[in-house]
């Protein structure tokens, strides 16, 4: 049931959530000036079939929307809501469209970037919230989607994870798994490093 008059509860939830609980229990929705200006959008009733549903007729505005940063943050935030930023139809369909293909690659993928791509696969996974991803870390986004990556990619960052856990029998395991391309893609990173050229 609803809150009795007088009771505080803190919870994570989304905007629309907020709303709609505030809306079921008839209470009043109360939001800082600035923030409903920038969120402000009309829209229309639609009665087709079912329930009602309203569409958003300039929702444009609200993708613009970006969270604001402190130099307190630890991390980089993505937005709290994702869904809607980018568009249908641009989806992977397996997980060698995923454009990611070298450990490289993987390193230089921001958190938005890795949300990006896992929105846009075929059946997208449930994301987590952004104040769990800040107090979990990104390892909650890299379960999600590593196993959608680039086989090489994958292996080198589980063996980068063995390394760096001094878990030499794993380090060896994996570096049986690694294919030629792989092979040859870390010959040549070597050798980049040293200044050579194969």
């Amino acid at each position: 049931g609803c809150p009795r008059a007088g009771d505080t509860f803190v919870a994570e939830c989304e905007g629309w959530e907020a709303a709609a609980l505030a809306l079921q229990c008839k209470a009043p929705l109360v939001a800082e000036t600035a923030t409903w200006e920038a969120c402000r959008c009309t829209g229309r009733i639609l009665r087709e079939g079912g329930l009602p549903t309203i569409k958003l007729l300039d929702a444009g505005a609200l993708a613009s929307l970006v969270p604001e940063t402190t130099a307190a943050q630890s991390m980089p935030s993505i937005p709290a809501t994702t869904a809607s930023l980018f568009p249908e139809g641009d989806a992977f369909a397996s997980s060698s469209d995923v454009p990611v293909s070298t450990l490289e690659e993987y390193d230089a993928l921001s958190l938005s970037d890795k949300a990006r791509i896992l929105l846009a696969l075929p059946d997208p996974p449930r994301l987590p919230r952004p104040r769990r991803l800040r107090a979990e870390g990104p390892a909650l986004l890299d379960d999600l989607l590593l196993p959608r990556v680039d086989e090489a990619a994958r292996n080198e960052h589980a063996l980068r994870a063995a390394r760096r856990a001094g878990d030499w029998e794993e380090v060896r395991r994996l570096e049986e798994r690694r294919s030629p391309r792989a092979e040859a893609r870390e010959r040549a990173r070597r050798a980049r490093e040293r200044g050579e050229e194969e």
